[in-house]
């Protein structure tokens, strides 16, 4: 447990990043599986709209520094 407040603040702070990383960290996982799932099922039109997705859900978490930008 923290002592100070500081220490105290930190650690609110810390979960509540790691809550919002995780849930856009999920979404990303979300976008990229059915990205996949559109290629298996070869369906070039809805790939395409999927791949714009997923590079917008890319630079948007580069962004927000929840992905490192050379991943």
């Amino acid at each position: 447990m923290p002592n100070t407040t500081s220490a105290k603040k930190a650690l609110r702070q810390s979960i509540t990043k790691k809550s919002r990383n995780k849930h856009f960290s999920a979404l990303y996982k979300e976008n990229i599986k059915s990205l996949e799932r559109a290629i298996k099922s070869n369906s070039v039109e809805e790939a395409n709209s999927l791949l714009s997705k997923v590079y917008s859900s890319i630079d948007k978490l580069v962004k927000k520094n929840i992905i490192h930008k050379n991943n």
